[in-house]
């Protein structure tokens, strides 16, 4: 008879326990389909005390065969890492139910006078445990099992639903979820490692909370009149790799993550990937994974470690997962990162000085400063026609300095020059480029000879 228990507490049917797809008023609200009952509710050879600690390890053994049972289902990695690291947290979660039972029968071997109620006493503290994680699971299985109606399939988010399945205030329960927890971060860790650490998303089955949606190359048409009057190519297209795209997938984030912290993840991880397609930025990765993969070990050891203070302290099951630690670990990958790429920009690659010519450039494509320079020569212009009354009407017809005829000595190729110098000049103040040594970046000269004249312009922009 006891034997016949033992295996009814490992979810085996026999002959005096078997299994039953009646609901009994029980079961409470855990929703299981499947029970282990007695063969008859008149037993002849047990005692009417014994059938109300009959029925409690008999739901002992039920809910230990369907978490087996989901462990066997979902324990293979093609489920999702998530899923299976959650399995898998299940089964060490059951590893100590099993020793007892080990222990249970070896005492019944040596004894043979022990009864159901030293079964009872031994497995006291599961009656508590094992519905616990009877819910957790129960909950995590319709939210991967019907993705289609829920929005969430397996992913980082399934810390979420751990941590609402829980019972605050029991010690033995708290333990156990930490566990699970434990496992599942074990995931998350490494895939924020690979992130931050090395640039590569390593998300197989799109758990992550960072989504790639574009890494493929994109066609197009040969619009050359070329390439479209040749037989080769115009009929064809021409594939050019795009950059991949990374986004943020909400559905996957995490609550216990704000939103600013998968912005930071997110940027740092960019900058991480475009590092890791310059060979130049090798020594820079090489130094970024001695320095932080030790810390994403500790950290990862941390939660595996501290189940001892979670039963021994009162921290909530919020404080199951400490942000903190995880957030002071990205801002430091973060300030990292962001100085070598500030650092590589400014110095390596000269962003100041780019800036400044696609400024200048800009402001040139848009003639605004070739057009105050013009305007500034037409009164300059206008106003020595007015001074120079020996001109007559030739000075009155001539639409800026440059129409003037060459200078015919020193003097007048000075004044020349001094004039062209003060319509720039004028010119680029008036655009708002204010420059101390502008007067020594513009240079208009004239090298007069005999035989004939020669014009020579030189010019440099540059606002700091």
């Amino acid at each position: 008879m006891l034997h016949e228990l033992l295996l009814a507490l490992h979810g085996i049917s026999g002959g005096i326990f078997v299994q039953s797809n009646k609901k009994t008023d029980e079961d409470g609200d855990l929703g299981l389909e499947k029970h282990l009952v007695p063969i008859s509710n008149n037993l002849p050879f047990v005692p009417q005390g014994e059938l109300v600690l009959h029925a409690e390890l008999l739901k002992l053994g039920t809910y230990y065969k369907y978490l087996q049972e989901f462990i066997e289902r979902f324990s293979e990695s093609y489920h999702g890492l998530y899923l299976s690291a959650f399995a898998f947290g299940i089964d060490d979660s059951l590893k100590e139910y099993r020793m007892n039972l080990c222990t249970l029968e070896t005492e019944l071997l040596m004894d043979a006078d022990l009864g159901v109620s030293h079964f009872s006493y031994r497995l006291h503290s599961y009656k508590i445990l094992l519905p616990v994680l009877v819910k957790v699971t129960k909950k995590v299985e319709n939210m991967v099992t019907n993705h289609h109606t829920t929005g969430v399939s397996s992913s980082c988010r399934l810390i979420d639903t751990i941590l609402s399945a829980a019972p605050p205030g029991l010690p033995g329960p708290r333990s156990t979820i930490h566990k699970l927890v434990s496992h599942v971060m074990q995931v998350f860790f490494r895939q924020l490692s690979s992130w931050l650490v090395y640039g590569v998303l390593h998300d197989p089955y799109s758990e992550f909370f960072i989504k790639l949606i574009n890494s493929t190359s994109v066609s197009i048409h040969p619009s050359s009149p070329d390439l479209q009057h040749s037989d080769d190519v115009s009929t064809k297209y021409v594939s050019l790799p795009t950059r991949p795209t990374f986004v943020i997938d909400n559905n996957h984030l995490p609550s216990f993550l704000p939103t600013s912290f998968a912005q930071r993840v997110l940027a740092t991880g960019e900058a991480v990937h475009s590092a890791t397609n310059d060979s130049s930025e090798a020594s820079f990765l090489l130094e970024l994974e001695k320095t932080y993969c030790p810390r994403f070990a500790e950290l990862s050891n941390y939660f595996e470690e501290n189940s001892d203070e979670i039963k021994s302290t009162g921290k909530s099951f919020s404080n199951l997962v400490d942000f903190n630690k995880i957030h002071s670990l990205v801002c430091d990958i973060q300030s990292v990162v962001s100085n070598h790429t500030w650092c590589s920009l400014m110095k390596e690659h000269k962003l100041l000085q780019y800036l400044r010519l696609v400024k200048d450039v800009l402001l040139l494509g848009r003639g605004e400063l070739f057009l105050a320079f013009l305007d500034n020569l037409n009164i300059l212009n206008s106003l020595n026609s007015s001074s120079d009354s020996h001109c007559g009407i030739n000075c009155k017809t001539r639409r800026s300095i440059l129409d003037r005829p060459p200078p015919k000595n020193e003097s007048e190729i000075h004044a020349l020059e001094y004039d062209v110098n003060e319509a720039f000049l004028g010119a680029a103040r008036s655009l708002g480029m204010d420059d101390e040594e502008l007067d020594a970046k513009f240079k208009y000269v004239i090298v007069y000879s005999i035989t004939f004249l020669v014009l020579r312009f030189q010019m440099v922009v540059c606002n700091q």
